[in-house]
C-alpha cells in the first residue's frame, strides 16, 4: 500500500511509519483512510466486520526536534478523542530517543485517556502497547 507523503517513505520518516502502520492494520482486515488536509488524523483504521473497532493515529517520524513533534502529536492526539469508544494512538520510529519520549507520558495518563502507543522498527514490524503496558 503506497501513501501519498511529503516526506519519503523511509524509515525513520513519518511517511514510514504512516506506511507501515497502515499495512499491518490493512492485513487484519481493517479499512484504512489517510489524511487528506492538516486538520485531520493521519490514519483511520476501521475493522470491517465489527465497526466498534475504530482507531485514530497520529504519526510522527524522526526529526531534529523530536521532543517538539512528540508534544505535537500528544496534542492532536489529545485533540481528536471525541469518542470514549474509539481507540487512539501514537505511531512512531523505534529509535531510541522516540521510545524515551513515549515513555515520559505518565501510566496514569495513558491509562484515563486510553492511549496507546505503536513502535515501527526499520523493517517496517510494528509494536503495539495498550494504554495499561509499560512502553
Amino acid at each position: 500500500m503506497k501513501v501519498t507523503m511529503q516526506k519519503p517513505s523511509v524509515y525513520p520518516n513519518e511517511g514510514f511509519v504512516v506506511e507501515s502502520v497502515a499495512d499491518y492494520f490493512s492485513s487484519l482486515g481493517y479499512r484504512i483512510a489517510f489524511a487528506q488536509n492538516n486538520f485531520e488524523a493521519d490514519l483511520i483504521a476501521v475493522n470491517e466486520e465489527d465497526r466498534s473497532d475504530y482507531w485514530t493515529i497520529e504519526a510522527k517520524g524522526h526529526t531534529a526536534s523530536i521532543t517538539t513533534d512528540h508534544n505535537t502529536a500528544l496534542g492532536q492526539i489529545l485533540k481528536r478523542m471525541t469518542d470514549r469508544n474509539k481507540k487512539y494512538a501514537i505511531a512512531v520510529p523505534q529509535t531510541s530517543q522516540m521510545v524515551k519520549e513515549c515513555r515520559k507520558v505518565p501510566q496514569w495518563l495513558k491509562q484515563s485517556i486510553g492511549l496507546h502507543f505503536i513502535f515501527v522498527n526499520e523493517d517496517g514490524q510494528i509494536s503495539m502497547y495498550a494504554p495499561d503496558t509499560q512502553i
